[in-house]
């Protein structure tokens, strides 16, 4: 009698790493695009996605990082920014308590980040 002995399966393969790419476990994936967050009047925070290569955000902003206008047929108008939300964060960085300045530049130097994509 002779018995057959099943072959062994093969090893799996290890699974391909990408060249300078950071995982997290868990992590969300990344954004697609510039992520505003906005504190609204009730106090709650939202994130915006405003996409890719954009020149103009169409928002105007008063004293506080406060939403002044949005200006219509804007990227803002589409993603539903609202007058009197004030503007917390840029791409996940806390601004709050930042000279209104320096918000705009983060802001602006976000955008010029997703201009060319």
């Amino acid at each position: 009698g002779s018995s057959s002995s099943q072959p062994s399966p093969p090893p799996p393969l290890p699974a391909p790493v990408e060249p300078n790419a950071v995982r997290n476990e868990g992590a969300p994936p990344p954004p697609e695009g510039l992520i505003l967050g906005f504190q609204r009047p009730d106090g709650s925070l939202i994130r915006a996605d405003f996409g890719v290569g954009h020149h103009q955000l169409g928002m105007d902003f008063r004293a506080g990082n406060v939403v002044d206008q949005v200006r219509r047929g804007s990227i803002a108008e589409a993603v539903g920014i609202q007058a009197g939300w004030r503007l917390m964060e840029v791409e996940g960085e806390n601004l709050s308590g930042y000279p209104p300045l320096m918000v705009l530049t983060r802001v602006r130097e976000a955008m010029l980040r997703f201009q060319d994509v």
